[in-house]
C-alpha cells in the first residue's frame, strides 16, 4: 500500500487493512509519502515492511541529529515492523532485516545509475519487487539487490513506465557479470 497522504488512505482505511492482516496472516507492505504533506509512518503500525525515505523517516521519529542506523531502528520499534528501508535518493537504499536470533541487521544498495532521466517511479518499483519477492517468501536482502536492479532501470526512463520481467532478468545477469 502506498499513500500520499491524500485522504485516500484514511484511518479506517488503516484499522481495516490491519484487521484483516491479523486475521487472514498475510504480510502488508507500505509506504507513505510525510516529506511534502503531514503524514506519520506511526500509522503504518505492524506492517510487515515500510519504505520511507530518509526525510520521512526523520519526521516520523521526530529526531533529526540521530544517526541513520539509530533512526532506523527506533522506527522498526515504534512502528513495530519486521523489516525496512530507507531510501537516500541518488545514494540508493538500505535493508535492514532480522537475522536467524532476530538481531536487525543492514545491508547498503548502492544506486546503479549515476546520472538517472527521470526519477518517477523508482520507489514505487522498489515497493512493487519487495513486495512480490517477500510475498513468495524469498529472503528480504536477495529481493532487495532485485528490487536496486529494478530502480536502476526505472530511474533510466522517463515517466513512471513499466519494466519488463525479460528486461530485469537480462540486467540482473548484467550486474552479476554472467
Amino acid at each position: 500500500m502506498s499513500s500520499f497522504n491524500y485522504g485516500v488512505i484514511t484511518m479506517k482505511v488503516l484499522t481495516k487493512i490491519i484487521e484483516l492482516k491479523r486475521r487472514f496472516e498475510v504480510k502488508v507492505f507500505g509506504d507513505s509519502q510525510c516529506s511534502s504533506q503531514m503524514g506519520s509512518l506511526e500509522n503504518f503500525r505492524g506492517f510487515s515492511l515500510l519504505v520511507p525515505n530518509e526525510k520521512e523517516a526523520r519526521m516520523s521519529v521526530r529526531k533529526k541529529g540521530l544517526g541513520l542506523e539509530h533512526l532506523a531502528h527506533r522506527l522498526i520499534e515504534e512502528c513495530e515492523c519486521r523489516e525496512l528501508i530507507v531510501t537516500l535518493a541518488q545514494d540508493g537504499f538500505i535493508a535492514y532485516t532480522r537475522d536467524h536470533k532476530d538481531r536487525i541487521i543492514n545491508q547498503p544498495f548502492p544506486a546503479l545509475t549515476v546520472n538517472p532521466v527521470d526519477v518517477a517511479g523508482a520507489g514505487d518499483s522498489l515497493l512493487a519487487v519487495m513486495s512480490t519477492g517477500m510475498g513468495c517468501r524469498e529472503s528480504t536482502l536477495l529481493t532487495a539487490a532485485i528490487a536496486c536492479c529494478m530502480t536502476g532501470l526505472a530511474v533510466e526512463n522517463m515517466g513512471n513506465r513499466p519494466i519488463q520481467a525479460e528486461t530485469l532478468k537480462r540486467y540482473v545477469h548484467q550486474i552479476h557479470g554472467r
